[in-house]
């Protein structure tokens, strides 16, 4: 929350700790203008008493005024535990008996209900995809203060039937199993750790071209235009039924996004920012 960072930051600049951190993790404030312009604001402080940044994508980075390379810049992968995803074809079973998916095309999605999130086209994609392929649905997993209102706007178009609703869940990974297509038709991100999660998960993914390039980490990831709801549609139905989602180990940690190697590239990091502040602190007690 690098809007509120500026707290803390400033008391330790003003304790004359030496290192001081400011992570960005998302491209743009807020959704309403006011809070968007206040949050921007309180950011630019948090970077003026940090010295060293961090940020999870080029747009997560540009949200906080910095843009190309710097010694203080640093890019934090949003990393995720590729095993714990891992393609199970059993537990696929299960869960597609247990939330009465068999013969369904499942799209998927997992977000908060705010306006970021774009529900409302998630929805008309699926209106989209029903009349040509009866047996589709939509899982949606989250909380939020629009809930009630996409399920008011879920009642209008008359697809009680096809939208399931699933409150925030821990084991995320088992709802990843039964899905066939991911969808995040965000407004904005800064780089979201969901779509790493449904990619390292092996499921064919559609986002919105908004998010940064740098999210598409698998050859099954597109990135689309959320102004028409038709490339959506078509996209989708290139897809089929699969019994068991493609392994995609190999291609998430070539990109990165592995928490065992990038834990490790995020401690050398901190030892190296260590290292240079003990040789600051030796050259000035010198001097």
């Amino acid at each position: 929350m690098p809007h509120e960072a500026f707290f803390c930051l400033k008391a330790a600049k003003k304790a004359g700790i030496s290192s001081r951190i400011i992570h960005s993790h998302n491209s743009f404030g807020a959704d309403s203008f006011k809070k968007n312009i206040r949050n921007v604001i309180l950011s630019r402080l948090g970077k003026y008493y940090a010295n060293i940044i961090f940020a999870c994508s080029d747009k997560a980075l540009c949200y906080l005024g910095e843009k190309g390379k710097s010694q203080r810049v640093f890019r934090i992968n949003n990393a995720v535990d590729s095993k714990r995803f891992l393609a199970d074809k059993k537990l696929r079973q299960e869960m597609r008996k247990k939330l009465q998916l068999e013969g369904k095309f499942v799209l998927g999605h997992v977000g908060r209900f705010v306006p970021q999130k774009n529900h409302k086209f998630l929805v008309d994609v699926l209106e989209g995809i029903s009349k040509r392929r009866a047996n589709t649905v939509l899982l949606l997993i989250g909380t939020g203060e629009l809930k009630e209102e996409i399920i008011e706007y879920v009642r209008r178009k008359q697809m009680e039937d096809r939208v399931y609703f699933i409150e925030n869940i821990f084991s995320i990974e088992d709802y990843f199993q039964c899905m066939d297509i991911f969808l995040l038709p965000s407004f904005y991100e800064g780089l979201p750790v969901v779509a790493v999660e449904a990619q390292a998960a092996g499921l064919p993914c559609l986002l919105s071209d908004t998010i940064s390039k740098m999210v598409s980490l698998t050859k099954e990831t597109k990135q689309i235009s959320i102004k028409e709801i038709e490339p959506w549609v078509l996209a989708c139905l290139e897809y089929q039924i699969e019994e068991v989602h493609e392994d995609t180990r190999r291609q998430i940690k070539r990109a990165g996004y592995d928490i065992e190697t990038e834990s490790k590239r995020l401690e050398k990091i901190y030892q190296d920012i260590l290292r240079k502040n003990e040789k600051s602190t030796d050259l000035n007690v010198h001097l």
